[in-house]
């Protein structure tokens, strides 16, 4: 009786505190996947969704391991019906994102940040994707004052400098 009482104080907690609760699926995926059977974690978040238990954050967590797994467009499908089903997740814009670099799919990336940084116009990580995806557009201009705003907030961000010294030679070089 008191491991019952026990759950119910759990779940009244959660109910509590504004947090919904966390889907047994999930959180048996998370384990697994802590455990490094990522393989059996995405068999139990399919079950889920077999199931009917859909929810962005089974989604999202499908996205990640696909990720991991580098299964870069079921990452994106995952990600993409996170949106469905969640529009203003900032974390699967920019997840979404990094899945389309990947994928060389430049322009998709791009708008992925995009949504990403109008959300969260702070988000550094974000403001370097867009201006690598503009590099690769060949569009170093606007790629420049990407990297001058994350080099704004870490000046010796290697990455950031590299892309802008690149950019700067193109500029030139035209």
């Amino acid at each position: 009786m008191s491991a019952r009482k026990s759950a119910t104080e759990s779940k009244a907690a959660q109910a509590g505190n504004g947090a919904p609760p966390v889907s047994p699926a999930l959180a048996r995926a998370v384990s697994l996947h802590l455990e490094g059977k990522h393989m059996d974690a995405l068999k139990e978040l399919n079950s889920a969704l077999e199931n009917g238990q859909e929810s962005a954050e089974i989604y999202s967590a499908k996205g990640h391991l696909h990720f991991e797994l580098e299964q870069f467009e079921e990452a994106v499908k995952s990600y993409e019906k996170v949106l469905s089903l969640a529009p203003r997740h900032t974390t699967a814009h920019f997840n979404l994102g990094i899945c389309y670099e990947k994928l060389n799919r430049w322009s998709e990336a791009t708008g992925a940040f995009q949504k990403t940084l109008e959300a969260d116009a702070n988000r550094v990580e974000a403001q370097l994707g867009l201006g690598i995806c503009l590099l690769h557009q060949e569009k170093p201009e606007p790629a420049i004052a990407c990297f001058d705003r994350v080099l704004g907030r870490a000046p010796e961000h290697e990455t950031a400098l590299f892309g802008k010294a690149v950019s700067l030679a193109i500029v030139v070089e035209v």
